[in-house]
């Protein structure tokens, strides 16, 4: 499953070290990426070059990618081989830093686009500007601009978007058609919706189905989840203002955001907290469940592939006060900023970008609007997907500080959910601390 990776602590007091040591990378000259030879001295020598790359172990791109490397384009370069390294996903961060801080050095960087803010920061990936600049590669135009800016740091590209992974929603079928339910439009549809199937079924007195249910164990949901409709009430956890970073949680968006979250949480279980990820697959996937947030990893998620029974349909996510919001995140490839081979690591960053081997090779969705044109993304179960993109965003500008301010406004969107605390309170008391957050340096 393709998710946003949640920047561990860890890894931010790691970098937090490097960063007055870290020094600005400058990309090889236009002299250099016309004759196409390397910079250093070494390379000039070499005859061969092993590019090693660090990756996810998450999803099929690293059998994709070595397949496109093998059939088209090491043909072209043969003195160029890449050797791919995979991480486990909750490890690969840290993986990144350590290698950093211990000289070793990895040329393509698989990078969480939460994290291109950290690593440029401190110096592990490379700015991209100067090779976008001579290139073909179109970012305005040809890619989903949202996502494109999210490999920016300080106005300068340090990665190129790879594929990300956008969310709509899941309606069960047979329960809607069996309550004369529309397809919901809005968020006032969803709520009307949650409320009629929310019911006893088996005459126990307990309620076994639900409008849908919140992935409390998910620090990301209230962000990235949920958080399409606070994107869809016009607002964000913060925003960029010139140099400076400002929260927008005190605002009428997130205000009747929390508000309708609060009515759609009354009808789910009673022990909804206890409930992650997985079992709210697998209560959607037994029909107990109206709504689902869906990601295009959902697709190969095997409890809903063996839901033989389960009838459901994909649609835009509902309007909310100002339109069809849609979080994204995803992931980037990175030039490592110490790679001694810049200009054949670029070629690798060109290849993997052109819209026909992005398609073949990303596991979630591209990205770029072209990839649409070819398999398997030109299968119509994509096109919902094609569409919500356009609407796309994400939801907020990737700093070091990202994980820490997803983090306190989850814990002020639990405790207003929950009562343990007053909408005025979880407000303002969010707005200070995230304002705080983003302040520091």
């Amino acid at each position: 499953m393709k998710k946003i990776v949640m920047m561990v602590m860890i890894v931010t007091l790691i970098l937090t070290s490097l960063m007055g040591c870290s020094k600005e990378d400058t990309p090889a000259s236009d002299n250099d990426k016309k004759s196409g030879t390397s910079t250093s001295a070494d390379k000039k020598t070499e005859k061969n070059i092993v590019l090693k790359f660090i990756m996810t172990t998450e999803g099929e791109e690293e059998k994709f990618i070595n397949k496109a490397l093998e059939e088209e384009f090491y043909p072209d370069n043969p003195n160029i081989k890449v050797e791919i390294e995979t991480v486990p996903f909750s490890e690969l961060d840290k993986k990144i830093v350590t290698a950093h801080t211990g000289n070793v050095v990895y040329d393509i960087i698989y990078t969480n686009h939460p994290s291109v803010g950290t690593f440029a920061d401190a110096g592990i990936i490379a700015n991209l500007d100067e090779y976008i600049k001579n290139s073909d590669i179109d970012l305005k135009n040809d890619y989903n601009t949202s996502f494109s800016d999210s490999a920016q740091y300080k106005g300068s590209q340090y990665a190129m978007p790879y594929e990300t992974d956008t969310r709509v929603l899941a309606i069960n079928k047979k329960l809607f058609d069996e309550a004369g339910l529309e397809t919901p439009k809005t968020i006032e549809d969803m709520l009307q919706a949650a409320k009629v199937l929310t019911k006893d079924t088996d005459g126990d007195g307990k309620n076994d189905q639900f409008g849908m249910i919140m992935d409390f164990g998910n620090m990301w949901y209230p962000t990235y989840d949920l958080g399409q409709w606070l994107l869809g009430n016009g607002s964000h956890l913060y925003i960029q203002d010139g140099d400076s970073y400002v929260q927008e949680i005190n605002t009428q968006g997130a205000k009747d955001f929390l508000v309708w979250a609060k009515e759609m949480s009354k009808y789910q279980p009673e022990d909804f907290v206890s409930y992650d990820g997985t079992k709210i697959t697998s209560s959607f996937a037994q029909g107990k469940v109206g709504m689902f947030v869906f990601g295009p990893w959902h697709f190969h998620d095997p409890i809903l592939i063996e839901a033989k029974d389960l009838e459901y349909e994909l649609i835009t996510n509902p309007v909310g006060t100002k339109k069809s919001g849609a979080s994204m995140g995803g992931w980037h490839i990175a030039m490592g900023a110490n790679s001694k081979y810049k200009d054949e690591v670029w070629k690798v960053l060109e290849f993997l970008s052109n819209p026909e081997i992005n398609a073949k090779t990303a596991t979630s969705i591209p990205p770029i609007y072209e990839s649409y044109n070819y398999p398997p993304f030109n299968d119509e179960k994509y096109d919902i997907f094609a569409e919500q993109l356009k609407t796309a965003e994400v939801p907020n500008p990737p700093i070091p500080q990202l994980s820490k301010v997803a983090e306190t406004w989850n814990n002020y969107f639990q405790r207003y959910i929950l009562d343990d605390i007053t909408l005025d309170e979880a407000l303002k008391e969010a707005a200070t601390d995230i304002q705080g957050i983003l302040d520091k340096k």
